[in-house]
C-alpha cells in the first residue's frame, strides 16, 4: 500500500485472467465493488491432446480491462487512488 494514502481513501484493483476471458474489479477499503468489466478471449485451439492459446491476447485483453476500468473511474470523478493490484 502507498504509505501516504490512508486505507479508507484507497481503492484496490483485482484482475482475473482465464482461458475464456479477463475480468477486472475495483473495490474500496470496505470491500464494496465500485466497478467491474470483462472482455472475452478467443476460444483456445485444440490440436490433438494439446490446447493452445496465444499469450499476446491475454496481455491485450488485460490492458483493455485496465483501461476500461480507469476510464470508468475517471468518469465518476473518483479521486481515490488505486494502491494495490491482485
Amino acid at each position: 500500500m502507498h504509505p501516504e494514502v490512508p486505507l479508507a481513501d484507497s481503492l484496490f484493483l483485482g484482475i482475473d485472467i482465464g482461458t475464456s476471458g479477463v475480468r477486472g474489479s475495483v473495490i474500496d477499503a470496505d470491500g464494496k465493488e465500485l466497478l467491474s468489466c470483462r472482455t472475452e478471449l478467443e476460444t483456445p485451439q485444440i490440436k490433438g491432446s494439446r490446447i493452445e492459446q496465444e499469450p499476446l491476447i491475454w496481455k491485450q485483453a488485460t490492458f483493455k480491462v485496465i483501461k476500461e476500468l480507469s476510464n470508468k473511474l475517471n468518469s465518476i470523478s473518483n479521486k481515490k487512488p488505486i494502491v494495490s493490484l491482485a
